[in-house]
């Protein structure tokens, strides 16, 4: 397999002792069955001659990585779509078990659509939320380092602000008690909006 990934594989940018190949090949059937049609299959192979710690292997370790594809795309993006389906897997538990939608209620397709489109919606203004606090790290009251928050981290912080609604002079306005963490961060997302 490695001198297959040498000759018809790209070689990409990778530590020394470490040489990484993608690419395709297409002289696969599936199953061996040679009456049906080839299947191109995206590789990786990682050959690796000096270990992470710098230490010189005697025998190369190799690693191989292949997908059966039909995809129409360069080997690297295969690659780049496996590895993100990570966080995909990450965004469905987060809406079945922030958004408690384990189960749908009803046994009516019509009314499942309706309440799964409402958690969209919910789930993409409360993702929307968390990227905008996370913008205003330096305002917030704790340490923030990380790229996104789940749902449940936006519900707790944020939306869980215990408030009183006022209405005075014709005007209705939210009023925060003087102890909420988070008032400088959620005062300032509707102003850079405004």
């Amino acid at each position: 397999m490695l001198a297959l990934a040498r000759r018809v594989g790209d070689k990409q940018d990778s530590r020394e002792g470490k040489n990484v190949y993608t690419g395709f090949f297409d002289h696969f059937h599936p199953g061996g069955d040679q009456n049906r049609p080839c299947v191109p299959v995206a590789f990786e192979v990682i050959e690796r001659t000096i270990d992470i710690d710098g230490q010189k292997l005697l025998v190369p370790k190799l690693e191989v990585n292949t997908w059966w594809t039909n995809l129409s795309c360069r080997a690297k993006t295969v690659l780049d779509l496996y590895h993100g389906h990570g966080p995909s897997e990450q965004y469905h538990s987060e809406l079945k078990s922030d958004l408690d939608v384990e189960r749908l209620p009803s046994g009516r397709l019509c009314a499942n659509k309706i309440i799964l489109l409402c958690a969209m919606v919910a789930f993409n203004l409360l993702r929307g939320l968390g990227q905008e606090v996370i913008k205003r790290a330096g305002l917030a009251p704790q340490k923030i380092n990380i790229p996104r928050w789940r749902i449940k981290t936006v519900l707790k912080n944020i939306v869980y602000c215990a408030v009183q609604l006022v209405r005075h002079a014709g005007r209705i306005e939210l009023h925060f008690g003087k102890r909420c963490r988070w008032f400088k961060v959620i005062q300032d997302i509707p102003h850079s909006f405004a």
